[in-house]
């Protein structure tokens, strides 16, 4: 059969196809949020009355909540259970889309995009690993592929229609459309999914580095924020932010 399932056993194929239909929706998902943000943010700018500083901490607060949670995931998973933390991402990232769309500030939509950031950093990463564990070796490489396929499709898909959603519905839906998709591929990945590594309950996080690397990056992120609008003591701000990042 075509997309290298040559599988004769039809259990083994359904567990497959329902793998993949899961980990796929979800990479489709976390790229067409990537795209749709990114579009509104003129439109934010003007409804929030925000200045250029606080969209800079709104898009960074995705990026922060992706990157710091994404040292500490597949530890997590490997105590925890990775279909558990994967479906936890699931609503992570789709409340952290209710949230966004629903603030009322800037701060508040920054808050809920670090939220929704760190639901993409599970999703991200484990949708790889739980095709690694329920895939046969030899049809890896195309799943693998077409994953990456999806995300790319998602970031294509929301790029194009971004400008019709907010011209129609307005910028809030960018995020809100994110709560109905995911919701719909939780309950997806609740009936198909099953978990087949056996968590290590036993296993230590290193979390002095965790929060080290966390510190790292909001210094990192202050310090770019404030080079955008450098004022008097900003500047001496600014230079203690970014030896402190580095040290």
């Amino acid at each position: 059969m075509a997309w290298g399932l040559s599988i004769t056993n039809d259990t083994n194929k359904k567990k497959i196809l329902s793998v993949v239909s899961v980990t796929t929706m979800a990479s489709f998902m976390t790229g067409l949020n990537a795209r749709l943000a990114a579009v509104g943010f003129p439109v934010i700018v003007h409804e929030l009355n925000c200045g250029i500083d606080e969209v800079i901490w709104i898009i960074q607060g995705f990026m922060i909540g992706s990157t710091i949670i994404q040292l500490i995931v597949g530890s997590l998973a490997d105590i925890y259970g990775r279909v558990r933390l994967f479906n936890i991402g699931l609503l992570i990232f789709s409340l952290g889309g209710l949230g966004s769309g629903l603030a009322i500030n800037a701060p508040l939509l920054t808050i809920f995009r670090v939220v929704q950031g760190i639901g993409a950093a599970f999703l991200m990463t484990l949708s790889i690993t739980i095709l690694t564990d329920n895939i046969p070796k030899n049809m890896l490489g195309t799943w693998f592929g077409i994953n990456q396929i999806a995300w790319r499709a998602g970031a294509i898909i929301g790029l194009t229609f971004s400008g019709i959603i907010i011209d129609y519905l307005g910028w809030r839906w960018v995020y809100l459309i994110n709560f109905p998709i995911g919701i719909v591929v939780y309950v997806w990945s609740l009936k198909s999914l099953k978990e087949t590594y056996r968590p290590a309950g036993n296993r230590c996080l290193d979390w002095a580095g965790f929060i080290l690397f966390t510190l790292f990056m909001m210094f990192l992120a202050s310090s770019l924020t404030m080079m955008m609008n450098i004022k008097n003591w900003g500047y001496l701000v600014t230079i203690f932010s970014l030896l402190s990042a580095i040290s």
